[in-house]
């Protein structure tokens, strides 16, 4: 856990947006989310272990409170509000290994500039002329997995059943940098396309984060 990853409890103006979703997270049955969204729901404790970007996070049912495992720390408002959304919209599809752009979405052509400009572009300016290593040491601080494709193409493990793959492209002297986040052909059975869109963001602000906190190390 990084301390770029904790929020405040509070949810402030988010209060109906996070109403709404517990309210659709009380209605479900919590053996049957487990079973859907690859996680595990704890009985005795009454709570899903939610692995995410390399940590756990702990879901009480029904009061929809999330921590980092083992302590009193809450992540981050919209990274929360994303596992409580999967864990009532998933709905156990196989994972089809074919990956699409954000565009190919449901609707996602509809979001796809405003997406671009919150996930992708903030980390072609910070990193298109690093070294490889600086930007994948930063990836690694979020347990992904590399694959021999584009300059840098990490895999991130967003969620169980929700990988999420950046491939990155660092400039040159007549190519600018560039970043593609691509997601499996059954990312909504698990998840909205606008929270798909924050998810992605998220990757991206934490990167920066990371190489920030790397520099000062």
């Amino acid at each position: 856990m990084f301390s770029y990853m904790i929020g405040e409890e509070d949810v402030g103006s988010y209060r109906d947006t996070y109403n709404h979703t517990l309210g659709n997270f009380i209605k479900k049955d919590p053996y049957e989310m487990a079973k859907k969204s690859g996680t595990t729901f704890d009985p005795t404790g009454s709570s899903f272990i939610v692995p995410s970007l390399g940590q756990e996070l702990v879901v009480r049912y029904p009061e929809g409170t999330v921590r980092f495992r083992g302590t009193v720390y809450t992540p981050l408002w919209s990274w929360r509000l994303i596992v409580l959304n999967h864990l009532a919209r998933a709905d156990n599809a196989a994972l089809t290994g074919s990956l699409i752009p954000y565009k190919e979405l449901e609707a996602g052509y509809v979001f796809n500039p405003a997406f671009l400009k919150m996930a992708s572009v903030p980390i072609v300016d910070c990193f298109a002329h690093k070294p490889v290593d600086v930007i994948k040491n930063a990836c690694s601080a979020l347990n992904s997995v590399f694959k021999e494709e584009a300059d840098v193409c990490a895999v991130f493990q967003f969620l169980p059943r929700f990988p999420i793959t950046l491939k990155f492209w660092l400039s040159d002297a007549e190519i600018p940098g560039s970043a593609n986040f691509l997601f499996d052909a059954a990312a909504n059975s698990y998840l909205h396309t606008e929270d798909i869109a924050v998810a992605a963001s998220l990757i991206s602000t934490f990167l920066l984060a990371q190489y920030e906190h790397a520099k000062q190390v």
